[in-house]
């Protein structure tokens, strides 16, 4: 029975935001044929430094939006001549505490992936 027998609730939270970051940044860029067709293993980079220019009056940021995006071309979109479509997930990360930017400069972090995931870390 499980599910069936028991109504889900899932509780919605709406947070007003305002986009601090002059344009996006990206974080990472995977290459999926050159991976495929690398003679030896790849590697990422285990940190790489980011700097995100912040619009004039952002005092800092709360929490970071990334999105995955990637191309997926199928058989029926070959078949049919269409182009293939992006494909986005988007996922709020909420900061521990609250990244001031200095005046106008920008926020300077880390990114880093470690065992799959990706960590953002801030400068202190």
């Amino acid at each position: 029975e499980g599910c069936r027998s028991r109504p889900m609730a899932y509780p919605l939270w709406q947070y007003e935001h305002t986009v601090v970051s002059e344009r996006p940044v990206e974080l990472l860029s995977l290459e999926f044929a050159e991976l495929a067709n690398a003679q030896q293993t790849l590697e990422l980079p285990s940190r790489r430094p980011v700097r995100m220019g912040l619009v004039p009056g952002a005092g800092g940021a709360d929490a970071v939006a990334m999105y995955t995006i990637w191309h997926r071309g199928d058989e029926d979109t070959h078949r049919n001549g269409a182009q293939p479509s992006p494909h986005s997930r988007h996922e709020v990360c909420f900061l521990p505490q609250r990244q001031l930017g200095q005046g106008h400069s920008p926020l300077e972090f880390v990114v880093a992936v470690e065992q799959g995931a990706l960590l953002i870390e801030f400068a202190s």
